[in-house]
C-alpha cells in the first residue's frame, strides 16, 4: 500500500496520504487482525485489505469524520470474518457482526452500528432498514451512513473479477 506509484491514481492516493483521517487507515491496516479473516483467494487478506483502502477512499470523498472512519474501518476488516465459502451466502454478515466485540474492543452505540452495518452488507438492500432497527442504534441515519460505505466499499472490488455494476453503487 506504500509503494510509491501509483500510476493513474497517483493524484488520488496523495489526496488519501495528507487527508487529516488517513492516520486511521494505515492503523486499522498494521493493526489487523489477519488471523481472524476467512482464508480464502475470494475474500481473504487481499480483498479485506482492498475493501479497507475503498472504504477509506470513500470516506475521504464523502468528507466522513475521524470518528466515521475508525468506526468504517472496524467494519471493512471484519465484515467477512463470519463466511465459511465463498458463495453467495446472504447471512455471513449475520454470523460476522457477532465477531465484532471481541475483533475491535467496542461497545454500546459504537458496536451497535458497526454490527448493524456488518449484518447489512451482505443482504439486499431492501433488508437494510430493518436489519439496522434490529440494532436499535441511536442514531439510525449515522448506522445507515455507514452501512451504505461499507457495502459499496465491498462492492468496488468487484472490479477484480469483472463483476461491478455501478448502477449497485450507493454513495
Amino acid at each position: 500500500i506504500r509503494r510509491n506509484s501509483w500510476g493513474d491514481y497517483d493524484l488520488l492516493m496523495t489526496r488519501l496520504d495528507r487527508w487529516e483521517h488517513s492516520g486511521i487507515f494505515y492503523s486499522a491496516l498494521e493493526n489487523l487482525d489477519r488471523a481472524a479473516l476467512f482464508e480464502s483467494a475470494v475474500h481473504g487478506e487481499g480483498h479485506i485489505e482492498r475493501v479497507m483502502l475503498l472504504g477509506a477512499l470513500l470516506a475521504m470523498m464523502e468528507k466522513e469524520s475521524g470518528e466515521n472512519m475508525a468506526l468504517l474501518m472496524d467494519m471493512c476488516s471484519y465484515h467477512d470474518t463470519g463466511r465459511v465459502s465463498d458463495w453467495l451466502d446472504e447471512f455471513h454478515g449475520s454470523r460476522s457482526c457477532f465477531k465484532l466485540e471481541a475483533l475491535t474492543g467496542r461497545s454500546g452505540e459504537e458496536l451497535k452500528m458497526e454490527m448493524a452495518g456488518v449484518e447489512a452488507h451482505s443482504r439486499k438492500d431492501s433488508d437494510m432498514d430493518s436489519v439496522i432497527a434490529k440494532y436499535e442504534p441511536a442514531d439510525v441515519q449515522r448506522a445507515k451512513r455507514l452501512a451504505l460505505l461499507l457495502k459499496d466499499a465491498d462492492g468496488l472490488d468487484r472490479v477484480r473479477i469483472g463483476d461491478l455494476d455501478p448502477r449497485f453503487m450507493r454513495t
